[in-house]
């Protein structure tokens, strides 16, 4: 059975690499940002502001199909704005290391 693990790095680099062209996002540097992981969960978030808006992003797998969304929230409100959500692929997860492998325990 497969699983998400990732740090900081690893989904900020994942975050670049999927929404850099989105013209309402704005990433800043990765010292910016807030990683958290989901108690007991395989689920990740990063978090930042950038002017008037403040962006969630959130790294989850359903059975065996990850994705990955983008929020934007209004600042004073806390409306959301504007949301994207893309559908991952294990392989490209398996490519940035970012897929880990779950044994079965015999007992």
């Amino acid at each position: 059975m497969t699983y998400i693990k990732a740090t900081k790095t690893s989904l900020y680099n994942l975050v670049l690499e999927k929404f850099q062209g989105v013209p309402w996002v704005n990433i800043p540097p990765k010292k910016w940002t807030v990683f958290h992981k989901a108690y007991r969960r395989h689920d990740y978030f990063l978090d930042w502001s950038c002017g008037d808006h403040r962006y969630r992003v959130f790294l989850a797998q359903m059975c065996e199909y990850p994705f990955m969304s983008i929020e934007q929230l209004d600042w004073s409100t806390g409306e959301k704005q504007n949301l994207m959500i893309i559908n991952l692929t294990l392989d490209e997860l398996r490519a940035v290391r970012m897929l880990g492998e779950r044994t079965k325990k015999r007992g």
